[in-house]
Parts: structure tokens; sequence; C-alpha cells
């Protein structure tokens, strides 16, 4: 044998331990990979006989997300509410007052145990403009003033139906349709600085009426 052909041996040689050195990579990956998921697919059904919840594929499981711009501040949210165990869902200005929020939450002026899936619209300085509320005990509109007070609300309940005009202490004039059994009743109020009716007009199946009242609340005039 002579230099020449000493040379293409060796060369075939090498080629042959590279592609046996490729293959034998190849099949560790491989053997790798088989076994990482086989131990998953034991852990999970391991996890899966203690009763905890599986993972599957596509799920994303978390208790709060929060999104941020390209300068790192916080521009939408969503979680659970302090102190609730309720979802909420909530977008920021670029300053960091609220914008929107999507939430269970107590209506103005209701009973705190009266919850309700609401949406609040904000304005630019974080103060409240819109709030709107349903649940399957009443639905209902509220407009809030410039300062941030409840200034008009629209309220649909399971017995009554109306409007309420507030000012910023309290309701000044209420439009109320009230409709029970056969009972029907329209009445039109106003109301003081504490609430208190001055002047109340109704009507309904027996005629109408109008009330008129003294400072201190007390009737004062009646017709019929």
């Amino acid at each position: 044998m002579n230099t020449g052909d000493t040379n293409t041996a060796l060369r075939r040689m090498e080629a042959e331990q590279q592609r046996l050195r490729l293959q034998v990579r190849w099949l560790s990956i491989l053997l790798v990979s088989s076994l990482a998921l086989f131990l998953v697919g034991e852990w999970l059904r391991w996890k899966s006989s203690l009763g905890a919840p599986v993972e599957r594929p596509g799920e994303l499981r978390v208790s709060r997300l929060i999104i941020q711009d390209e300068q790192g501040r916080v521009r939408g949210e969503l979680g659970l509410m302090p102190g609730a165990q309720e979802p909420s869902l909530a977008l920021y200005h670029q300053q960091g007052q609220r914008w929107a929020s999507l939430a269970m939450a107590t209506p103005p002026g209701a009973p705190p145990a009266h919850q309700s899936a609401s949406l609040s619209l904000h304005d630019e300085s974080g103060k409240a403009r819109i709030f709107l509320g349903a649940s399957g005990r009443d639905n209902g509109l509220v407009l809030y003033e410039p300062e941030g007070h409840p200034g008009l609300a629209l309220y649909l309940d399971t017995d009554s139906q109306g409007l309420v005009i507030r000012g910023s202490d309290a309701p000044r004039i209420q439009l109320r349709y009230t409709e029970h059994d056969d009972a029907r009743l329209s009445e039109l109020i106003f109301r003081d600085g504490q609430s208190r009716p001055q002047a109340a007009l109704q009507g309904g199946g027996g005629g109408g009426a109008l009330n008129l009242y003294r400072a201190d609340g007390e009737s004062a005039f009646r017709t019929p």
C-alpha cells in the first residue's frame, strides 16, 4: 500500500467517525427527549391521582396579570379585587390614573351587599364619569358631575323604575314609576338638601294627588 492509499483510507475512517459521532449525538438527544416526555407524563399522572388540577396545553393560570407599555408604565391589570374574590379588569392612562374598569361592585347609593356587574368610565384625572351596573335584582346607569359626585341616575328594579337627579349632597328630584300586583303609581318628588320631600305629585288608578311639605318634612297640604 502506497502513501496515497493510506491517506485515502485515513480520510474515509475520519469521515466514518464523524458520521458515527453525529448519529450518536442525535440518538442521545432522542433518548433524553423521550425520557423527559416520559417523566412529564408520569408526573401528570401522579398529580391527577392526587386530585390536583391538571394544567392542559394551551392554558395559562395566573392570579394577576399586569400589562405595561414600553416605558414600563402599568396600562392594564387583570386580577382579583383587593379583599374580595371577584375578578376585575382595569385600564389606566399614561399618567397612572384609572381610565376604565370592569368588576363586581356596589352601585352608588346602594347597600354594600347589593353588588352587580359594573362598568366604570373615568376622565383624564381619574374621576368617575359613568357607571353602568347590572344584576338579577336591578340595573342602573349613573352619570357624574365634574366634581365626581353622582349627578343623574336611571334605575330599573323588580317593581319600580325611575330617574333621580342629585345635588352635591343628596337626591333632589325623583321621577318614579312603581308597579306592584295591580297597583300602579307614578310620582314626581322634590327633596331638600337632607333628602326630605318638599313636594310630591302622584298619579295612579285612583286619580292624582299633590302633596306639599313643611321644612321639617311634615305634610302641609294635600289634594284631594
